[in-house]
C-alpha cells in the first residue's frame, strides 16, 4: 500500500497513507475514497470511520481495476513463488520503450516499484495472484475483479485443502477466470498441462486460445541454451520453470507489439532472480 500511495502521488493525487497505526483523523468529509488493502478486516477503525461519514471504501483490486479500465489489461496468474513472467515482460517492454502500468503484490522486481500508474500508458500488467483464506463458492472473490483482455496461466497444480477442497473446485475456479476474459480477448496457457489445454479448447468463440510450449534446451551451467526459431539463445538460468516462463513472456510480448526476434535478443540480458518479494 505504501507503493500504491507513492504511485498515486506521482500521478497527481492527494494521498494519505497509514500502516499499522490508527489514522482515522486523516479521514473526513473531503476524503473521496478509502482503499482497503488485500486482507484488511472491514471492521478496521479507518474503514469504520469512512463508512460512518459516508466516504466510499473500495478494495485494492477494485481501485486498480478502475485505474486501468481504459487500458489493455494483461492478467498473469503466476502460480509459483518467484515467478519470472511479469518481471521479464516488464524488462522487455521497458527496453523497447513501451509504456505500461503495473500492479503486483507478490512478485519481486529487481529495479522498480511493484505499483506504477499513469495517464499515458495504454497497457496494464496485473498480477493475478490473491491469497484466498476461505473456501471458494460459486462467486468469484473480490480479489479477482480484473477482467483481462489477455489472461495468462503458466501452470496448474491443485494442492489439497482450503480454499480449494477438491480438484473440481480448483478447475471450476479457473474456468470462471477464463470466462472473465473481455470480448475478443486472448487466453495464453502452457500446453504442457492437459487441464489448461481443456480450458483452452473450451473458450468462447470470440476469445483466441494461444498455447505455448518450451523449446529444446541445452544446459551449460550456470546458463542454458534455447533452440528458438531465431537461432540459439543463451539465458542466465537452468531452472525449468524459469525457462517455461520465458516462452510465456514471449507470447505476451508478441500480443503487445514486440517481435519475437526482438524479444529473444533481449532475454539473454535478463537476470533471473529468486529473492523474496520485499
Amino acid at each position: 500500500m505504501r507503493e500504491l500511495a507513492s504511485a498515486l502521488k506521482k500521478k497527481g493525487y492527494l494521498v494519505t497513507f497509514s500502516s499499522d497505526s490508527d489514522q482515522t483523523g486523516a479521514i473526513d468529509k473531503d476524503t473521496d475514497t478509502v482503499i482497503a488493502p488485500v486482507g484488511m478486516d472491514y471492521d478496521h477503525p479507518e474503514v469504520a470511520v469512512a463508512k460512518k461519514i459516508g466516504v466510499e471504501v473500495v478494495s485494492f483490486t477494485e481501485f486498480i481495476a478502475r485505474q486501468t479500465k481504459n487500458k489493455t489489461r494483461v492478467v498473469i496468474r503466476e502460480n509459483r513463488p518467484y515467478g519470472q513472467i511479469l518481471p521479464l515482460v516488464c524488462f522487455v517492454l521497458k527496453r523497447r520503450n513501451i509504456l505500461y502500468d503495473l500492479a503486483a503484490t507478490d512478485v519481486a522486481f529487481p529495479s522498480e516499484s511493484r505499483i506504477s500508474l499513469s495517464y499515458d500508458a495504454r497497457i496494464a500488467l496485473l498480477e493475478g495472484e490473491r491469497k484466498l483464506e476461505s473456501p471458494v463458492e460459486d462467486k468469484i472473490p473480490v480479489g479477482y475483479l480484473y477482467n483481462p483482455h489477455i489472461l495468462v496461466m503458466p501452470r496448474f497444480q491443485w494442492i489439497k485443502g482450503q480454499p480449494f477442497e477438491t480438484p473440481s473446485s480448483y478447475f471450476n475456479f479457473h474456468k470462471k477466470l477464463v470466462a472473465q476474459i473481455e470480448r475478443n480477448g486472448k487466453f495464453i496457457y502452457n500446453a504442457a498441462y492437459s487441464v489448461l489445454r481443456e480450458l483452452g479448447d473450451a473458450v468462447r468463440e470470440d476469445v483466441t486460445a494461444l498455447p505455448y510450449t518450451s523449446l529444446p534446451v541445452s544446459i551449460n551451467y550456470p546458463d542454458a541454451e534455447l533452440e528458438t526459431r531465431y537461432g540459439k539463445i543463451t539465458v542466465k538460468t537452468v531452472d525449468e520453470n524459469d525457462i517455461a516462463d520465458i516462452f510465456a513472456a514471449e507470447s505476451i510480448c508478441r500480443q503487445l507489439g514486440v517481435k519475437g526476434s526482438d524479444f529473444f535478443s533481449l532475454v539473454g540480458e535478463y537476470s533471473f532472480k529468486t529473492e523474496t518479494p520485499c
